[in-house]
């Protein structure tokens, strides 16, 4: 991405803003090329995810964790998914390592904060789950599948079907078991009920993607995946996109990739390809091919940003971490590297300011910080003075000229008043 922008000279900037009129318009009373409001905001959002797809790569993945069920706890009920999600897809140790990483980054614990936070019936359910560290071994029981099997219908076709989350019986088989003793236990179930079980929990959402991620994850995933990309994706909905891709590169995408085709008929990279956008689409494709191909890179430079960051794997990125202490650093109690929250804003501005600015016309992008110093406070208005004084005549009329075009009012009328 370097390689190609920074090797442009002003005309080979005019040409791409000329040749690129889904973006830039010709104005039209001045001689210039401008980008639209709502463009521009919409360029800000795909950086902004480009930064977070980099950000959430290079995280250690117990922090990363913590800190999307922070975020996930925030935004209220419509984002407790995301908490089921991180407390069933990962293995025990990796669950644990995110409430350490937890308890670092908000002196507290993720179980005390689920039970604050978290109101109604789904409290006692979602703090059992984020507090639950599952057998991972092969032993199984069949007596004891066969009655966790009994007990989970008799409480589905005894309760309150409004009420499902909250059965003790419930929610001790689906919050200590193991993943292995489950998916046995729902054979049983369907072997003994001729039904699935996700059948016979009619519209209890959490309880079924409680199931899938517990023992179907990429059928989960790939519901997921569908729905963040479609056109009327909410805001979580299509956060979920990097989250996923990120999160599963190195664990089962390959699985993911598969059962998304299979599903709705279309490879996962070519989706992606059709509904994101720069950088960002290339980071997720080449992150989704690398799984397919086992660690092959296919049709990104050599040069790029991308190719450096998505060649790397677990180990590559610890290393990375851990050398760059300016960065990162160690947590006191736990054996992980922390971002430090000052860097992550920093990281915002500065792929912002570093490809929006970059290929805006100059007299545009000075007008906009015109106006952006206009306002702010009083220690801001050096830049009008930078503005004014170091640019050509014809860069200043141009810059004057943008800003009539841009917000309707000359320049000197707005600092005037």
């Amino acid at each position: 991405m370097l390689e190609i922008l920074v090797k442009w000279q002003p005309e080979h900037l005019s040409t791409f803003r000329n040749e690129t009129s889904s973006i830039f318009l010709k104005d039209e009373r001045f001689p210039f090329e401008k980008c639209e409001e709502i463009l521009l905001k919409f360029l800000k959002r795909e950086f902004k995810r480009f930064k977070d797809a980099v950000v959430q790569w290079t995280m250690h993945p117990w922090e990363r964790d913590a800190r999307m069920a922070r975020k996930a706890l925030k935004r209220g009920s419509q984002a407790y998914g995301l908490l089921i999600e991180l407390a069933c897809t990962r293995s025990s140790d990796e669950l644990l390592g995110a409430r350490r990483a937890y308890q670092s980054l908000y002196s507290e614990s993720i179980e005390e904060d689920v039970a604050c936070r978290v109101e109604g019936i789904q409290r006692q359910f979602l703090v059992a789950l984020v507090s639950s560290y599952r057998y991972e071994g092969s032993q199984k029981n069949d007596v004891a599948i066969e009655s966790d099997a009994q007990k989970l219908n008799k409480a589905i076709r005894n309760g309150d079907k409004t009420m499902l989350i909250k059965d003790e019986e419930i929610v001790r088989i689906l919050t200590t078991r193991s993943k292995p003793h489950l998916v046995e236990v729902f054979k049983c179930y369907y072997d003994d009920f001729d039904k699935d079980i996700v059948e016979d929990l009619s519209e209890e959402s959490s309880l079924k993607d409680t199931i899938y991620c517990l023992c179907a994850p990429p059928v989960y995933f790939s519901k997921i995946l569908d729905s963040a990309m479609k056109a009327n994706a909410t805001k979580n909905e299509k956060e979920a996109l990097t989250r996923v891709i990120v999160t599963r590169t190195d664990v089962d995408m390959k699985d993911i990739a598969e059962e998304y085709n299979k599903q709705y008929g279309t490879p996962l990279a070519k989706k992606i390809e059709d509904v994101a956008l720069g950088n960002y689409k290339d980071f997720l494709v080449t992150l989704v091919q690398r799984a397919l191909a086992k660690g092959r890179i296919l049709g990104v430079d050599e040069k790029s940003m991308m190719e450096i960051l998505v060649k790397w794997h677990p180990e590559d990125l610890t290393t990375f971490r851990n050398e760059n202490s300016s960065i990162f650093l160690k947590d006191k109690y736990f054996l992980f590297e922390i971002w430090q929250d000052y860097h992550i804003a920093f990281l915002v501005k500065e792929f912002l300011r570093f490809q929006v600015q970059w290929t805006m016309h100059p007299w545009e992008r000075d007008a906009r910080m015109a106006r952006k110093a206009l306002d702010g406070r009083p220690q801001a208005y050096g830049l009008l003075i930078e503005l004014a004084c170091t640019r050509s005549s014809d860069e200043l009329l141009g810059a004057r000229k943008a800003y009539q075009s841009l917000y309707g009012e000359s320049i000197e009328e707005d600092i005037a008043s």
